[in-house]
Protein backbone atom coordinates (compact mmCIF):
# COMPACT_ATOMS: atom_id res chain seq x y z
CA UNK A 1 0.00 0.00 0.00
CA UNK A 2 3.16 2.51 0.52
CA UNK A 3 4.04 1.77 -2.67
CA UNK A 4 1.61 2.62 -4.11
CA UNK A 5 0.80 6.10 -2.30
CA UNK A 6 -1.05 6.18 0.79
CA UNK A 7 -0.20 7.70 4.10
CA UNK A 8 -1.66 5.86 6.69
CA UNK A 9 -3.06 2.69 6.49
CA UNK A 10 -4.99 0.83 9.45
CA UNK A 11 -6.83 -2.88 9.91
CA UNK A 12 -10.55 -3.30 11.63
CA UNK A 13 -11.95 -6.43 12.94
CA UNK A 14 -15.18 -6.70 11.25
CA UNK A 15 -16.21 -7.50 14.70
CA UNK A 16 -15.50 -3.58 15.41
CA UNK A 17 -18.62 -3.16 12.91
CA UNK A 18 -21.20 -5.19 15.14
CA UNK A 19 -23.30 -1.61 15.83
CA UNK A 20 -23.58 -0.39 12.10
CA UNK A 21 -26.61 -0.79 10.12
CA UNK A 22 -26.55 -3.54 8.02
CA UNK A 23 -27.44 -1.60 5.13
CA UNK A 24 -24.38 -0.19 5.35
CA UNK A 25 -22.17 -2.69 7.44
CA UNK A 26 -19.04 -4.55 5.78
CA UNK A 27 -20.93 -8.16 6.43
CA UNK A 28 -23.98 -6.52 4.78
CA UNK A 29 -21.42 -6.45 1.26
CA UNK A 30 -19.68 -9.55 2.76
CA UNK A 31 -20.48 -11.47 4.82
CA UNK A 32 -18.21 -13.75 5.34
CA UNK A 33 -15.71 -10.70 6.11
CA UNK A 34 -12.91 -11.05 8.93
CA UNK A 35 -10.90 -7.71 8.10
CA UNK A 36 -11.19 -4.17 6.92
CA UNK A 37 -8.24 -2.50 5.27
CA UNK A 38 -8.42 1.24 5.19
CA UNK A 39 -6.06 4.14 3.28
CA UNK A 40 -5.57 7.43 3.98
CA UNK A 41 -4.15 9.69 1.57
CA UNK A 42 -3.03 13.20 3.03
CA UNK A 43 -4.07 16.65 1.25
CA UNK A 44 -0.81 18.58 0.86
CA UNK A 45 -0.78 21.38 3.62
CA UNK A 46 -1.06 24.25 0.76
CA UNK A 47 -3.89 22.93 -0.53
CA UNK A 48 -6.14 23.10 2.54
CA UNK A 49 -4.32 26.01 3.44
CA UNK A 50 -4.06 27.80 0.03
CA UNK A 51 -7.30 26.59 -1.45
CA UNK A 52 -10.55 28.57 -0.82
CA UNK A 53 -8.82 31.51 0.03
CA UNK A 54 -10.58 34.25 -2.00
CA UNK A 55 -13.91 32.35 -1.97
CA UNK A 56 -15.00 28.64 -1.17
CA UNK A 57 -16.32 28.55 -4.15
CA UNK A 58 -12.80 29.19 -5.66
CA UNK A 59 -10.96 26.05 -4.76
CA UNK A 60 -8.28 26.39 -6.64
CA UNK A 61 -5.31 23.86 -5.87
CA UNK A 62 -7.62 22.35 -3.39
CA UNK A 63 -9.60 20.89 -6.61
CA UNK A 64 -6.78 18.16 -6.47
CA UNK A 65 -9.06 16.44 -3.55
CA UNK A 66 -10.96 14.98 -7.36
CA UNK A 67 -7.60 13.63 -8.41
CA UNK A 68 -6.69 11.89 -4.93
CA UNK A 69 -10.27 10.16 -4.75
CA UNK A 70 -9.45 9.13 -8.28
CA UNK A 71 -6.16 7.61 -7.09
CA UNK A 72 -7.91 6.16 -3.74
CA UNK A 73 -10.08 4.08 -6.40
CA UNK A 74 -6.88 2.66 -7.65
CA UNK A 75 -5.65 1.84 -4.86
CA UNK A 76 -8.83 0.11 -3.71
CA UNK A 77 -9.11 -2.32 -6.74
CA UNK A 78 -5.34 -2.89 -6.65
CA UNK A 79 -5.44 -4.07 -2.89
CA UNK A 80 -8.16 -5.98 -3.51
CA UNK A 81 -7.11 -7.72 -6.61
CA UNK A 82 -3.83 -8.05 -4.47
CA UNK A 83 -5.37 -10.11 -1.67
CA UNK A 84 -7.53 -12.12 -4.46
CA UNK A 85 -4.23 -13.12 -6.17
CA UNK A 86 -3.23 -14.62 -2.53
CA UNK A 87 -6.02 -16.58 -2.81
CA UNK A 88 -8.77 -14.36 -0.23
CA UNK A 89 -11.69 -12.73 -1.53
CA UNK A 90 -12.17 -9.13 -1.53
CA UNK A 91 -14.82 -6.07 -2.05
CA UNK A 92 -13.17 -3.03 -3.15
CA UNK A 93 -15.03 -0.25 -1.99
CA UNK A 94 -14.97 3.24 -4.24
CA UNK A 95 -13.29 6.80 -2.64
CA UNK A 96 -16.94 8.54 -2.54
CA UNK A 97 -19.97 9.36 -3.86
CA UNK A 98 -21.69 6.60 -4.33
CA UNK A 99 -24.51 6.83 -1.73
CA UNK A 100 -28.48 6.78 -0.83
CA UNK A 101 -29.61 10.10 -0.31
CA UNK A 102 -32.70 9.06 1.49
CA UNK A 103 -33.69 7.04 4.11
CA UNK A 104 -34.11 3.48 2.82
CA UNK A 105 -36.67 0.74 4.88
CA UNK A 106 -35.60 0.79 8.03
CA UNK A 107 -32.30 2.73 7.72
CA UNK A 108 -32.61 6.47 8.88
CA UNK A 109 -29.39 7.90 7.54
CA UNK A 110 -29.17 10.04 4.96
CA UNK A 111 -26.70 10.52 2.38
CA UNK A 112 -25.34 6.75 3.31
CA UNK A 113 -22.90 5.33 1.36
CA UNK A 114 -22.45 1.48 1.34
CA UNK A 115 -20.33 1.31 4.40
CA UNK A 116 -18.72 4.89 5.38
CA UNK A 117 -14.51 5.32 4.88
CA UNK A 118 -14.72 8.31 7.84
CA UNK A 119 -16.64 5.56 10.25
CA UNK A 120 -14.19 3.01 8.96
CA UNK A 121 -10.91 5.25 9.39
CA UNK A 122 -12.27 5.08 13.01
CA UNK A 123 -12.99 1.37 13.51
CA UNK A 124 -8.97 0.73 11.90
CA UNK A 125 -7.35 2.66 14.82
CA UNK A 126 -6.08 5.33 12.22
CA UNK A 127 -8.68 8.53 13.61
CA UNK A 128 -11.56 9.76 15.92
CA UNK A 129 -14.52 12.28 15.01
CA UNK A 130 -14.19 15.61 15.53
CA UNK A 131 -17.43 17.69 16.81
CA UNK A 132 -17.44 18.55 12.60
CA UNK A 133 -18.21 14.88 11.86
CA UNK A 134 -15.33 14.72 9.80
CA UNK A 135 -12.45 12.05 11.19
CA UNK A 136 -9.32 13.15 12.76
CA UNK A 137 -5.97 11.96 12.53
CA UNK A 138 -3.52 12.47 15.15
CA UNK A 139 -0.90 13.68 12.34
CA UNK A 140 -3.29 15.61 9.97
CA UNK A 141 -6.13 16.66 11.29
CA UNK A 142 -9.02 16.25 8.62
CA UNK A 143 -6.44 16.63 5.91
CA UNK A 144 -7.07 13.10 5.00
CA UNK A 145 -9.43 11.26 2.25
CA UNK A 146 -9.90 7.52 2.62
CA UNK A 147 -11.10 4.26 1.00
CA UNK A 148 -11.67 0.73 2.43
CA UNK A 149 -11.24 -2.72 1.19
CA UNK A 150 -13.59 -5.52 2.99
CA UNK A 151 -11.91 -9.07 2.77
CA UNK A 152 -11.98 -12.32 4.17
CA UNK A 153 -8.20 -12.45 4.96
CA UNK A 154 -7.76 -12.77 9.25
CA UNK A 155 -5.66 -9.76 9.37
CA UNK A 156 -4.30 -8.32 12.73
CA UNK A 157 -6.38 -5.67 13.63
CA UNK A 158 -4.98 -2.03 14.89
CA UNK A 159 -5.07 -0.24 18.18
CA UNK A 160 -8.27 1.89 18.19
CA UNK A 161 -7.61 5.33 19.15
CA UNK A 162 -9.41 6.21 22.60
CA UNK A 163 -11.73 8.97 21.54
CA UNK A 164 -12.16 12.42 21.90
CA UNK A 165 -8.69 13.21 21.97
CA UNK A 166 -7.84 15.12 18.77
CA UNK A 167 -10.75 17.12 18.56
CA UNK A 168 -10.10 19.59 21.81
CA UNK A 169 -13.79 21.70 20.84
CA UNK A 170 -11.65 25.16 19.32
CA UNK A 171 -14.87 25.94 17.75
CA UNK A 172 -13.54 26.70 14.45
CA UNK A 173 -15.56 24.80 12.29
CA UNK A 174 -18.49 26.68 14.03
CA UNK A 175 -17.39 29.66 13.13
CA UNK A 176 -16.64 29.92 9.81
CA UNK A 177 -19.10 27.14 8.42
CA UNK A 178 -20.51 29.80 5.69
CA UNK A 179 -23.66 27.47 5.49
CA UNK A 180 -23.90 27.67 9.29
CA UNK A 181 -24.13 23.33 9.52
CA UNK A 182 -23.38 23.85 13.51
CA UNK A 183 -25.80 26.56 14.77
CA UNK A 184 -28.86 25.49 12.73
CA UNK A 185 -30.61 22.60 12.53
CA UNK A 186 -28.27 20.56 15.02
CA UNK A 187 -29.89 18.18 17.09
CA UNK A 188 -27.12 17.14 19.87
CA UNK A 189 -24.68 14.89 19.09
CA UNK A 190 -24.28 11.49 18.27
CA UNK A 191 -21.17 9.03 18.82
CA UNK A 192 -19.80 5.53 17.37
CA UNK A 193 -19.19 3.33 20.38
CA UNK A 194 -16.79 0.73 19.40
CA UNK A 195 -14.75 -2.11 21.64
CA UNK A 196 -15.91 0.58 24.78
CA UNK A 197 -14.94 3.61 23.45
CA UNK A 198 -17.14 6.32 21.94
CA UNK A 199 -16.52 8.74 19.17
CA UNK A 200 -19.08 11.83 19.17
CA UNK A 201 -19.24 14.37 16.96
CA UNK A 202 -22.21 16.86 16.16
CA UNK A 203 -26.18 15.33 14.71
CA UNK A 204 -26.06 17.89 11.69
CA UNK A 205 -28.56 18.48 9.09
CA UNK A 206 -26.57 16.99 5.86
CA UNK A 207 -28.78 18.30 3.15
CA UNK A 208 -27.77 21.78 4.83
CA UNK A 209 -24.30 20.22 4.43
CA UNK A 210 -24.14 19.60 1.13
CA UNK A 211 -26.25 22.88 0.17
CA UNK A 212 -22.57 23.87 -1.84
CA UNK A 213 -20.03 21.45 -0.95
CA UNK A 214 -21.85 18.56 -3.10
CA UNK A 215 -25.14 20.22 -4.68
CA UNK A 216 -22.99 23.24 -5.67
CA UNK A 217 -25.63 25.70 -4.86
CA UNK A 218 -24.34 29.20 -4.07
CA UNK A 219 -23.03 29.72 -0.26
CA UNK A 220 -22.50 33.37 -0.39
CA UNK A 221 -26.32 33.63 -1.10
CA UNK A 222 -28.65 33.47 1.99
CA UNK A 223 -29.46 29.65 3.11
CA UNK A 224 -33.01 29.26 4.33
CA UNK A 225 -33.32 28.21 7.99
CA UNK A 226 -34.56 24.87 6.72
CA UNK A 227 -32.98 23.16 4.37
CA UNK A 228 -34.22 19.91 2.49
CA UNK A 229 -34.52 18.01 -0.42
CA UNK A 230 -37.29 20.13 -2.06
CA UNK A 231 -35.84 23.11 -0.54
CA UNK A 232 -32.27 22.55 -2.63
CA UNK A 233 -34.51 21.63 -6.01
CA UNK A 234 -36.32 24.41 -5.77
CA UNK A 235 -33.42 26.87 -5.30
CA UNK A 236 -31.45 24.55 -8.22
CA UNK A 237 -34.59 25.85 -10.52
CA UNK A 238 -34.64 29.15 -9.23
CA UNK A 239 -30.62 30.37 -9.61
CA UNK A 240 -29.03 27.88 -11.08
CA UNK A 241 -25.94 25.84 -9.88
CA UNK A 242 -22.20 27.51 -9.02
CA UNK A 243 -20.04 25.21 -8.36
CA UNK A 244 -18.86 23.15 -5.24
CA UNK A 245 -16.85 24.63 -2.10
CA UNK A 246 -13.80 23.31 -0.22
CA UNK A 247 -15.25 22.68 3.33
CA UNK A 248 -14.38 25.32 6.12
CA UNK A 249 -14.62 22.31 8.09
CA UNK A 250 -11.88 21.20 6.91
CA UNK A 251 -10.04 24.05 5.92
CA UNK A 252 -10.39 26.01 9.56
CA UNK A 253 -9.60 22.53 11.32
CA UNK A 254 -6.20 21.27 13.34
CA UNK A 255 -5.63 18.84 16.18
CA UNK A 256 -4.40 21.68 18.90
CA UNK A 257 -0.78 20.19 19.05
CA UNK A 258 -0.38 20.82 15.29
CA UNK A 259 -1.97 24.38 14.81
CA UNK A 260 0.27 27.26 14.47
CA UNK A 261 -0.74 30.66 12.93
CA UNK A 262 0.29 33.02 10.42
CA UNK A 263 -2.42 35.30 9.14
CA UNK A 264 -0.37 36.53 6.28
CA UNK A 265 0.36 32.93 4.60
CA UNK A 266 -3.28 31.93 5.14
CA UNK A 267 -6.53 32.56 6.63
CA UNK A 268 -6.78 29.40 8.47
CA UNK A 269 -4.25 28.02 10.84
CA UNK A 270 -1.06 26.27 9.35
CA UNK A 271 -0.16 22.81 10.18
CA UNK A 272 3.32 22.64 12.21
CA UNK A 273 5.39 19.68 10.04
CA UNK A 274 7.23 17.28 11.84
CA UNK A 275 10.45 17.95 9.33
CA UNK A 276 12.05 21.48 9.02
CA UNK A 277 14.34 21.93 6.16
CA UNK A 278 18.47 22.48 6.97
CA UNK A 279 18.22 24.66 4.35
CA UNK A 280 16.45 26.13 1.49
CA UNK A 281 17.73 23.70 -1.38
CA UNK A 282 17.29 20.33 -1.10
CA UNK A 283 19.69 17.11 -1.60
CA UNK A 284 20.39 16.86 -5.33
CA UNK A 285 19.41 13.34 -5.06
CA UNK A 286 15.28 14.61 -3.88
CA UNK A 287 15.41 16.68 -7.50
CA UNK A 288 16.77 13.97 -9.29
CA UNK A 289 14.23 11.59 -7.78
CA UNK A 290 11.52 13.63 -8.34
CA UNK A 291 11.93 13.87 -12.02
CA UNK A 292 12.41 10.11 -12.09
CA UNK A 293 9.49 9.40 -10.53
CA UNK A 294 7.72 12.07 -12.82
CA UNK A 295 9.01 10.41 -15.97
CA UNK A 296 8.48 6.43 -13.92
CA UNK A 297 4.77 7.66 -13.49
CA UNK A 298 4.82 8.75 -17.24
CA UNK A 299 5.44 12.45 -17.37
CA UNK A 300 6.46 13.33 -20.91
CA UNK A 301 8.65 16.00 -20.31
CA UNK A 302 9.03 18.49 -16.60
CA UNK A 303 10.67 21.45 -16.56
CA UNK A 304 11.80 23.30 -12.74
CA UNK A 305 12.44 26.85 -12.97
CA UNK A 306 13.26 29.70 -10.35
CA UNK A 307 10.94 32.06 -9.44
CA UNK A 308 13.31 34.27 -9.27
CA UNK A 309 13.82 33.89 -13.06
CA UNK A 310 9.89 33.66 -13.95
CA UNK A 311 8.86 36.35 -16.35
CA UNK A 312 5.09 35.44 -16.02
CA UNK A 313 2.39 37.32 -13.58
CA UNK A 314 3.64 37.21 -9.56
CA UNK A 315 2.29 33.29 -8.65
CA UNK A 316 2.99 34.18 -5.13
CA UNK A 317 -1.36 34.51 -4.49
CA UNK A 318 -0.94 30.50 -5.48
CA UNK A 319 1.71 29.60 -2.84
CA UNK A 320 2.97 32.79 -0.62
CA UNK A 321 5.82 31.05 0.06
CA UNK A 322 7.23 29.74 -3.61
CA UNK A 323 10.21 29.86 -4.80
CA UNK A 324 10.51 27.19 -7.52
CA UNK A 325 7.99 25.98 -10.29
CA UNK A 326 7.75 22.10 -11.39
CA UNK A 327 6.27 21.82 -14.64
CA UNK A 328 4.51 18.50 -16.21
CA UNK A 329 3.36 17.62 -19.22
CA UNK A 330 1.81 14.15 -20.73
CA UNK A 331 1.90 13.72 -24.31
CA UNK A 332 -1.65 11.20 -26.21
CA UNK A 333 0.20 8.56 -28.02
CA UNK A 334 0.43 9.02 -32.10
CA UNK A 335 -2.73 8.61 -34.09
CA UNK A 336 -3.25 7.23 -37.22
CA UNK A 337 -5.35 8.54 -39.83
CA UNK A 338 -7.87 5.76 -40.08
CA UNK A 339 -11.48 6.18 -41.25
CA UNK A 340 -12.33 4.41 -37.51
CA UNK A 341 -9.86 7.25 -35.57
CA UNK A 342 -13.17 8.45 -33.48
CA UNK A 343 -13.36 4.47 -32.12
CA UNK A 344 -10.14 4.71 -30.85
CA UNK A 345 -10.10 4.44 -26.73
CA UNK A 346 -10.56 7.80 -25.55
CA UNK A 347 -7.21 8.23 -23.16
CA UNK A 348 -7.27 11.76 -22.12
CA UNK A 349 -8.61 10.77 -18.77
CA UNK A 350 -6.13 8.85 -18.17
CA UNK A 351 -3.76 11.31 -19.25
CA UNK A 352 -5.01 14.09 -16.75
CA UNK A 353 -4.71 11.32 -14.34
CA UNK A 354 -1.12 10.34 -14.99
CA UNK A 355 -0.42 14.41 -14.77
CA UNK A 356 -1.82 14.97 -11.69
CA UNK A 357 -0.49 12.11 -10.04
CA UNK A 358 3.04 13.65 -11.15
CA UNK A 359 2.17 17.27 -9.68
CA UNK A 360 0.55 15.76 -6.49
CA UNK A 361 3.18 13.35 -5.54
CA UNK A 362 6.04 16.05 -6.52
CA UNK A 363 4.17 18.26 -3.82
CA UNK A 364 3.54 15.19 -1.37
CA UNK A 365 6.93 14.15 -1.10
CA UNK A 366 8.23 17.92 -1.11
CA UNK A 367 6.24 18.75 1.82
CA UNK A 368 7.51 15.56 3.41
CA UNK A 369 10.81 17.00 3.80
CA UNK A 370 9.41 19.89 5.41
CA UNK A 371 8.69 22.22 2.26
CA UNK A 372 5.43 23.64 0.85
CA UNK A 373 4.19 22.24 -2.15
CA UNK A 374 0.58 23.18 -3.87
CA UNK A 375 -0.48 21.10 -7.43
CA UNK A 376 -2.08 23.03 -9.77
CA UNK A 377 -3.98 22.47 -13.16
CA UNK A 378 -4.61 24.85 -15.91
CA UNK A 379 -7.64 26.43 -14.46
CA UNK A 380 -10.34 26.88 -11.94
CA UNK A 381 -9.97 30.38 -10.64
CA UNK A 382 -12.05 32.86 -11.62
CA UNK A 383 -11.61 35.74 -9.66
CA UNK A 384 -7.77 37.80 -9.67
CA UNK A 385 -5.23 37.80 -8.72
CA UNK A 386 -4.83 33.80 -9.11
CA UNK A 387 -6.61 33.45 -12.31
CA UNK A 388 -4.05 35.94 -13.95
CA UNK A 389 -1.14 33.61 -12.35
CA UNK A 390 -2.61 30.49 -13.28
CA UNK A 391 -2.87 31.89 -17.02
CA UNK A 392 0.64 33.17 -17.00
CA UNK A 393 1.98 29.62 -16.18
CA UNK A 394 -0.67 27.98 -18.72
CA UNK A 395 0.66 30.74 -21.58
CA UNK A 396 4.49 30.25 -20.57
CA UNK A 397 4.31 26.56 -20.76
CA UNK A 398 2.20 25.99 -23.90
CA UNK A 399 4.64 28.10 -25.67
CA UNK A 400 7.18 25.63 -24.71
CA UNK A 401 5.23 22.50 -25.47
CA UNK A 402 5.93 20.43 -29.03
CA UNK A 403 2.61 18.55 -28.69
CA UNK A 404 -0.41 21.14 -28.99
CA UNK A 405 -2.33 18.01 -27.29
CA UNK A 406 -0.30 17.79 -24.36
CA UNK A 407 -2.07 17.91 -20.58
CA UNK A 408 -0.40 19.48 -18.64
CA UNK A 409 -0.21 21.21 -14.93
CA UNK A 410 2.39 22.06 -12.45
CA UNK A 411 3.69 22.56 -8.80
CA UNK A 412 4.30 25.72 -6.85
CA UNK A 413 6.86 25.13 -3.93
CA UNK A 414 9.32 26.78 -0.83
CA UNK A 415 12.00 24.42 -1.85
CA UNK A 416 14.62 26.40 -3.96
CA UNK A 417 15.22 23.72 -7.08
CA UNK A 418 17.56 23.68 -9.62
CA UNK A 419 15.93 24.62 -13.19
CA UNK A 420 15.77 21.59 -15.44
CA UNK A 421 14.26 20.32 -18.89
CA UNK A 422 13.73 16.73 -19.05
CA UNK A 423 12.15 15.35 -21.66
CA UNK A 424 11.10 11.23 -22.08
CA UNK A 425 12.33 8.91 -24.48
CA UNK A 426 11.21 5.36 -25.35
CA UNK A 427 14.20 3.26 -26.63
CA UNK A 428 13.96 0.95 -29.24
CA UNK A 429 13.72 -2.43 -27.84
CA UNK A 430 17.16 -4.85 -28.14
CA UNK A 431 17.50 -7.24 -30.37
CA UNK A 432 18.36 -9.71 -27.79
CA UNK A 433 14.53 -9.39 -26.40
CA UNK A 434 12.06 -11.18 -27.45
CA UNK A 435 9.42 -9.00 -28.85
CA UNK A 436 6.25 -11.06 -27.60
CA UNK A 437 7.47 -11.97 -24.67
CA UNK A 438 8.90 -8.35 -23.86
CA UNK A 439 5.55 -6.68 -24.93
CA UNK A 440 3.49 -9.59 -22.73
CA UNK A 441 5.40 -8.65 -19.71
CA UNK A 442 5.28 -4.95 -20.40
CA UNK A 443 1.25 -5.28 -20.31
CA UNK A 444 1.32 -7.43 -16.95
CA UNK A 445 3.86 -4.24 -15.69
CA UNK A 446 1.51 -1.69 -16.44
CA UNK A 447 -2.06 -3.58 -14.79
CA UNK A 448 -3.19 -5.96 -16.83
CA UNK A 449 -4.34 -9.24 -15.25
CA UNK A 450 -4.46 -11.01 -18.79
CA UNK A 451 -2.47 -10.91 -22.09
CA UNK A 452 -3.24 -12.70 -25.62
CA UNK A 453 -2.03 -11.95 -28.70
CA UNK A 454 -3.37 -12.95 -31.91
CA UNK A 455 -2.31 -12.23 -35.79
CA UNK A 456 -4.15 -9.72 -37.25
CA UNK A 457 -6.13 -12.08 -40.10
CA UNK A 458 -7.16 -14.73 -37.52
CA UNK A 459 -9.37 -11.70 -35.88
CA UNK A 460 -10.57 -10.46 -39.07
CA UNK A 461 -11.82 -13.97 -39.76
CA UNK A 462 -14.01 -14.19 -37.19
CA UNK A 463 -15.14 -10.81 -37.43
CA UNK A 464 -16.46 -11.56 -40.83
CA UNK A 465 -18.09 -14.79 -39.59
CA UNK A 466 -20.49 -11.87 -38.04
CA UNK A 467 -20.50 -9.16 -40.49
CA UNK A 468 -23.54 -10.68 -42.46
CA UNK A 469 -25.76 -11.12 -39.65
CA UNK A 470 -24.32 -7.36 -37.19
CA UNK A 471 -23.37 -5.01 -40.02
CA UNK A 472 -26.26 -2.13 -40.77
CA UNK A 473 -28.29 -3.19 -37.78
CA UNK A 474 -30.34 0.04 -36.51
CA UNK A 475 -28.61 0.89 -33.31
CA UNK A 476 -29.66 3.56 -31.03
CA UNK A 477 -27.74 6.59 -28.88
CA UNK A 478 -28.86 8.35 -26.16
CA UNK A 479 -27.67 11.21 -25.18
CA UNK A 480 -27.95 12.57 -21.74
CA UNK A 481 -29.85 15.81 -21.62
CA UNK A 482 -31.47 16.63 -18.31
CA UNK A 483 -30.65 19.38 -15.77
CA UNK A 484 -28.02 18.14 -13.34
CA UNK A 485 -30.57 17.05 -9.87
CA UNK A 486 -33.65 18.36 -11.69
CA UNK A 487 -34.24 15.70 -14.22
CA UNK A 488 -33.58 13.11 -16.91
CA UNK A 489 -34.00 13.93 -20.46
CA UNK A 490 -32.07 12.13 -23.05
CA UNK A 491 -31.26 13.01 -26.87
CA UNK A 492 -31.68 9.64 -29.13
CA UNK A 493 -29.86 9.62 -32.46
CA UNK A 494 -29.88 6.06 -34.79
CA UNK A 495 -27.32 5.38 -36.94
CA UNK A 496 -25.96 1.73 -39.04
CA UNK A 497 -23.29 -0.26 -37.28
CA UNK A 498 -20.49 -0.50 -38.89
CA UNK A 499 -18.86 -3.78 -37.75
CA UNK A 500 -14.58 -2.97 -37.99
CA UNK A 501 -11.52 -5.42 -38.74
CA UNK A 502 -8.27 -4.37 -37.12
CA UNK A 503 -7.30 -3.68 -40.43
CA UNK A 504 -10.29 -0.50 -40.52
CA UNK A 505 -8.43 1.08 -37.64
CA UNK A 506 -4.92 0.25 -38.71
CA UNK A 507 -3.96 0.07 -42.34
CA UNK A 508 -1.51 -3.09 -42.61
CA UNK A 509 -2.30 -4.72 -38.93
CA UNK A 510 -0.04 -7.90 -38.69
CA UNK A 511 -1.64 -8.75 -35.03
CA UNK A 512 -3.78 -7.92 -32.19
CA UNK A 513 -2.89 -7.62 -28.28
CA UNK A 514 -5.46 -7.59 -26.09
CA UNK A 515 -5.69 -7.18 -22.62
CA UNK A 516 -8.02 -8.10 -19.71
CA UNK A 517 -8.55 -6.71 -15.82
CA UNK A 518 -10.51 -8.65 -13.73
CA UNK A 519 -13.77 -7.84 -11.65
CA UNK A 520 -13.51 -9.14 -8.34
CA UNK A 521 -15.77 -12.34 -7.64
CA UNK A 522 -16.65 -10.99 -4.61
CA UNK A 523 -18.22 -7.78 -6.35
CA UNK A 524 -19.95 -9.55 -8.86
CA UNK A 525 -21.10 -12.36 -6.38
CA UNK A 526 -22.52 -9.57 -4.28
CA UNK A 527 -24.56 -7.33 -5.93
CA UNK A 528 -27.49 -6.57 -4.80
CA UNK A 529 -27.54 -9.82 -2.40
CA UNK A 530 -27.46 -9.96 1.40
CA UNK A 531 -28.15 -7.62 4.43
CA UNK A 532 -26.70 -4.37 2.34
CA UNK A 533 -28.78 -4.83 -0.78
CA UNK A 534 -25.96 -2.51 -2.44
CA UNK A 535 -24.76 -2.39 -6.79
CA UNK A 536 -21.76 -0.28 -5.71
CA UNK A 537 -18.83 -2.34 -5.37
CA UNK A 538 -19.78 -3.89 -8.62
CA UNK A 539 -20.85 -0.15 -10.42
CA UNK A 540 -17.26 0.43 -9.32
CA UNK A 541 -15.63 -2.44 -10.96
CA UNK A 542 -17.15 -1.71 -13.93
CA UNK A 543 -15.90 1.70 -14.16
CA UNK A 544 -12.38 1.10 -12.35
CA UNK A 545 -11.43 -1.90 -14.30
CA UNK A 546 -11.93 0.08 -17.56
CA UNK A 547 -9.81 3.01 -15.86
CA UNK A 548 -6.99 1.06 -15.11
CA UNK A 549 -7.37 -0.61 -19.21
CA UNK A 550 -7.28 2.28 -20.45
CA UNK A 551 -4.35 3.48 -18.40
CA UNK A 552 -2.28 0.21 -19.09
CA UNK A 553 -3.52 0.97 -22.95
CA UNK A 554 -1.39 4.38 -22.56
CA UNK A 555 1.62 3.37 -21.45
CA UNK A 556 1.66 0.32 -23.62
CA UNK A 557 0.92 2.36 -26.75
CA UNK A 558 4.23 4.52 -26.21
CA UNK A 559 6.26 2.06 -25.13
CA UNK A 560 5.32 0.46 -28.48
CA UNK A 561 5.63 3.50 -30.29
CA UNK A 562 8.97 3.98 -29.40
CA UNK A 563 9.92 0.26 -30.60
CA UNK A 564 9.12 1.78 -34.11
CA UNK A 565 5.91 -0.02 -33.50
CA UNK A 566 2.59 1.49 -35.22
CA UNK A 567 -0.27 0.96 -32.92
CA UNK A 568 -4.06 2.39 -32.00
CA UNK A 569 -5.86 1.25 -28.73
CA UNK A 570 -9.30 0.51 -29.19
CA UNK A 571 -12.14 -0.06 -26.80
CA UNK A 572 -14.45 -2.31 -28.98
CA UNK A 573 -12.39 -3.46 -32.18
CA UNK A 574 -15.33 -4.90 -34.00
CA UNK A 575 -17.53 -2.16 -33.14
CA UNK A 576 -20.55 -4.84 -31.73
CA UNK A 577 -20.67 -3.69 -27.73
CA UNK A 578 -22.15 -1.09 -26.19
CA UNK A 579 -21.71 1.65 -24.04
CA UNK A 580 -23.82 2.30 -20.69
CA UNK A 581 -23.58 5.96 -18.64
CA UNK A 582 -22.43 6.23 -15.15
CA UNK A 583 -21.08 9.55 -13.45
CA UNK A 584 -17.56 8.34 -13.55
CA UNK A 585 -17.13 6.64 -17.51
CA UNK A 586 -18.54 4.41 -19.61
Amino acid sequence: AFDLGVDLIGVGNIERWANAPLLMSPRGLMPTAKSVVVCAIHHTDAMIEIGGENSPHEQGTYVYQLFMNSHLDFLSYTLGRFLEDRGYRAVPITASNIWRYREYKGLTSTFAPDMSHIYASVAAGLTEMGYSGIAMSPEYGPRNRFVSIITDAPLVPDPLLPGNTVCDRCGMCIKHCVIDAFRQEVNGEVALEIEGNRYSFANKNLWRCAWSEHFGLDCELEVPAKVTEPVILERMKEVGLRGGTMGCCIKFCLPKDRRSWDKSYSSAPIRKKSVQPARPAPDRGVQMRMISQCLEFGADRVVVQSLADWKGADLNPLLPDAKSIVMVAVNPPAKGDSATRDKHSELGGMMSYTMNKCCFYTASDLEKLGYSGAPYNMGGLKKEPGKSAIESVRDTFKAMLTNPNAIAGFVLTSAELTPADVSSSYAPLPPSLDLTDTLREKALEFGADVVGIASAERVTKAVNSIKADMDGERVLNAKETGRLWLGSTADITEEKRQVHTPEDHLPNAKSVVVIGIRIPKQSVENMGRHGAEAIGPYTFAQYESRNLLRLAALRLQKVMQGWGINCVAVDDLANTGSYSSNPRGP
